[in-house]
């Protein structure tokens, strides 16, 4: 990256990317809370700014147009203080980023997520292939300066939590999060988005508790959900 795209930024800007099912919103989503970085999910920003060339069928997604995607995000990548949120990479400018995070899943966890989601057969085993061969990790070292590329295992809750915390103190935190070792079980229906905390307690940010915290239809207690994304 250079020195003076460096310069000009106040927060800096983290790109958090990896294989489909990784964990990439959830973790970005977090860490947006503990920093107070924005979080952009491309994907999403992609289907609401219309930066696309239409549906693939083959493969169930919009086909991404990088270049309108760059030129959407450039003010905002220059101003600084992003997380972006992205299964691929090697489009971005080199100078966007000061952190490339790689996340990375066991492939038996990645096919249960995958196959949670919905995901048709070709469309699954293509994910599971791209994990297999790191795809998304060799791109980044490819793509970046090596020094600022980060591969962190994301297969469970324990993990997240552990890579927020991480990230949180690298960007010189808002928020300081620890790992947690206890949830605080809800009573009912209308606790369901009550804030639980480390056994230090500490607050989980929110955006993981509404994401690991579930109603029970049939006894009406919470319990603990896997990762979504």
């Amino acid at each position: 990256m250079a020195q003076n795209d460096t310069k000009k930024r106040k927060k800096p800007n983290i790109l958090v990317t990896g294989t489909p099912g990784t964990g990439k919103t959830t973790t970005s989503s977090a860490l947006s809370e503990s920093t107070q970085l924005r979080h952009i999910n491309v994907g999403d920003l992609v289907k609401e700014k219309n930066l696309h060339d239409g549906w693939d069928d083959d493969l169930h997604c919009y086909v991404i147009n990088e270049d309108l995607v760059c030129d959407e995000l450039e003010d905002l990548m220059e101003e600084g203080g992003n997380i972006v949120d992205y299964h691929g990479c090697d489009f971005f400018p080199e100078r966007w980023f000061d952190l490339v995070v790689v996340l990375q899943t066991d492939n038996s966890v990645l096919y249960d997520r995958l196959h949670n989601r919905g995901y048709p057969e070709k469309k699954l085993q293509n994910n599971i292939e791209c994990e297999i061969f790191l795809v998304l990790l060799e791109e980044a070292k490819e793509s970046y300066a090596e020094d600022i590329v980060m591969a962190l295992k994301s297969d469970n809750i324990e993990d997240i939590t552990r890579n927020v915390s991480a990230l949180t103190d690298w960007a010189g935190p808002a928020v300081s999060i620890s790992l947690f070792t206890n949830l605080v079980v809800c009573e009912g229906p209308e606790e369901l988005y009550s804030h639980p905390s480390t056994s230090e307690g500490m607050p989980i940010p929110k955006a993981l508790c509404f994401i690991i915290i579930r109603r029970q239809e049939a006894d009406g207690v919470c319990g603990i959900d896997d990762l979504p994304s």
